[in-house]
């Protein structure tokens, strides 16, 4: 009894957790949502994509949605969309860190726009030094 115990126990945990760390990509029954990453890595001097999917209810399905930031960038940081603009699913955000961009994390908040509702979602970008170069020996 106490094994069986144990198992439905550690069971409903890992239940639990695996739905607490998948995202959500229930269709909203209005409006929209924007579903993303909750965080990115990246070296200095280096670029990363990540999807950023709109999930929309039955009444904005055809409309256009515009993507963009709703935050000051920090120094150093670029961010691109493709697409920005659009009926589409999946825009790409492409982030570019520079070179002289400063080592540390920074919360962005990637915004959709449909009609005249804007929603956000924040990204944790953790910006990390550039990985030391590894010099290889030849194998004798």
């Amino acid at each position: 009894m106490t094994a069986k115990f144990a198992f439905i126990l550690l069971y409903s945990n890992a239940v639990f957790i695996f739905s607490s760390c998948s995202p959500d990509f229930t269709i909203p029954r209005a409006g929209f949502r924007i579903v993303a990453e909750d965080s990115v890595m990246i070296e200095k001097g280096a670029s990363k994509k990540i999807n950023i999917r709109i999930l929309r209810a039955k009444g904005l399905v055809n409309k256009d949605v515009r993507m963009e930031i709703s935050s000051l960038l920090p120094e150093g940081v670029a961010v691109d969309f493709e697409p920005d603009v659009g009926d589409f699913k999946v825009s790409k955000a492409i982030i570019h860190v520079g070179p002289s961009a400063k080592a540390d994390s920074y919360f962005i908040i990637l915004s959709g726009t449909i009609q005249s509702e804007t929603k956000g979602r924040i990204l944790k970008l953790i910006v990390s030094e550039t990985a030391p170069s590894i010099m290889h020996q030849p194998l004798n």
